[in-house]
């Protein structure tokens, strides 16, 4: 079965994607919130939100993908946060908690 994604960029253009490979969802890419594997993928819709520290509107989005994430985590959802401007542990951790947010957050997923 293949997964259905939605990646955001910024969320000014979403794209749907198909995808059967997935890169850098391990844990030397894995930020915060839940760790996934592929098989915790499958049969669901994937919103893949692109990001990065360094991007005014990219943090000021952070909350409402939050709510998106509080919204749709009982549904067949996944969302995961994916950070695009070159590993920053600390800044990203920082935001994570500045936010309070818990979906998964990965490094260039």
């Amino acid at each position: 079965m293949k997964t259905l994604i939605c990646s955001v960029v910024g969320l000014c253009c979403p794209v749907l994607l198909q995808a059967n490979v997935w890169v850098n969802l391990d844990e030397a890419h894995h930020y915060s919130g839940p760790s996934l594997t592929e098989k915790d993928l499958e049969g669901k819709v994937v919103l893949v939100d692109n990001w990065g520290v360094n991007c005014p509107p990219c943090r000021a989005s952070l909350p409402r993908i939050q709510e998106i994430w509080q919204s749709f985590k009982t549904k067949p959802f996944v969302l995961i946060g994916s950070h695009r401007q070159g590993r920053a542990e600390d800044r990203v951790k920082e935001l994570v908690e500045e936010n309070t947010l818990t979906y998964p957050m990965y490094e260039r997923v």
